[in-house]
């Protein structure tokens, strides 16, 4: 994939329209230095202040954001680290990153890497094969939220470009509305953008643990086994299965299924399932006039009394209860 804006037809068709309306305003902002057709915007910390005084601004929101493509002999190093958190995403080429006294770390194309507040680092692209980066400087009180524990001591992820191209569908988003004049109502809706793009990208990501998991397959591998055992599921909400037959399903044991399943989802393989059922169990209490026990029965549970202690558990209050609420 070519990311210069003189070859958009190589942009990826979920992008390219986008990309190709940014033309311009990425030709306007061209600086005199730097990397040709790279774009930046920095907002002045006493705009910053002063936008950061909604509740919602504080919560999270961009403090700078940029695209520096074919950034040959880029560098940065800060002993000290910086204010803010950093996200950079490599789109093409390569490059590196050595976090405190750590080795250098390769960055590769469809890998983002992760930088805490006040974390010596530095970066930079491969001389040979110089990276193309989206980057992202950001605050707030939920911004460690966004990045979790589980990215490893290297805050590197694995993060392909051809399953969630709206990544930079956000990216220029945000570059769009700030180049309109920063106005609080622009601001908030791009610290909305920016929540958007770091869940895509944090949660979506893989790390080495997944990559044990799954024998070395990684990230492609992990995501469809964990999308083929909810597909598993979905077609036997009427049934009763144990894991070791969705880990058979799916060609795993059931620790490896449960592992990668839990770190995709949140949830173990079974409360899973558990929880579709329920949620089937609820459409059919508010949409129909069955009775607990033909609900019990289409979502496999035999016994009534068994099934309503299990809705209840999940959903918190008995099928009966749940039933007679006003909703909508």
């Amino acid at each position: 994939m070519d990311l210069f804006p003189q070859k958009m037809e190589n942009i990826p068709v979920a992008i390219a329209s986008s990309a190709m309306n940014d033309y311009n305003w990425i030709m306007s902002t061209q600086l005199g230095q730097g990397f040709k057709n790279q774009y930046i915007n920095v907002i002045p910390e006493t705009i910053l202040r002063e936008l950061c005084e909604h509740p919602i601004a504080q919560a999270l929101h961009v403090t700078d954001v940029g695209f520096f493509p074919d950034a040959q002999y880029h560098y940065r190093a800060r002993p000290e680290g910086c204010d803010q958190h950093v996200l950079i995403y490599c789109v093409q080429g390569a490059g590196f990153i050595r976090r405190g006294n750590g080795s250098p770390v390769e960055v590769k194309k469809d890998t983002a890497f992760y930088i805490p507040p006040n974390a010596a680092h530095v970066y930079g692209a491969s001389e040979q094969n110089p990276w193309h980066i989206y980057w992202v400087h950001y605050s707030g009180h939920l911004a460690p939220w966004y990045a979790p524990e589980q990215l490893g001591p290297d805050g590197i992820l694995h993060v392909p470009l051809q399953r969630f191209p709206v990544i930079l569908e956000l990216f220029h988003t945000i570059f769009q509305t700030l180049d309109q004049g920063i106005t609080l109502g622009r601001f908030i809706h791009c610290s909305q953008v920016l929540g958007h793009l770091l869940t895509l990208i944090y949660m979506s990501g893989s790390d080495s643990a997944m990559d044990e998991l799954t024998c070395g397959e990684g990230f492609h591998a992990a995501v469809y086994q964990v999308e083929k055992a909810m597909t598993f599921f979905q077609h036997r909400l009427s049934e009763l299965c144990t894991l070791a037959e969705v880990a058979a399903a799916v060609g795993l044991s059931k620790s490896q299924l449960t592992a990668i399943f839990k770190r995709s989802t949140g949830y173990s393989p079974i409360a899973f399932f558990i929880n579709l059922k329920m949620q089937l169990a609820c459409r059919y209490l508010d949409l129909t006039d069955m009775t607990i026990a033909e609900i019990a029965a289409a979502v496999g549970y035999k016994d009534p009394y068994y099934f309503s202690r299990v809705f209840s558990k999940t959903i918190g209050m008995a099928p009966t209860v749940y039933r007679n609420m006003d909703k909508g």
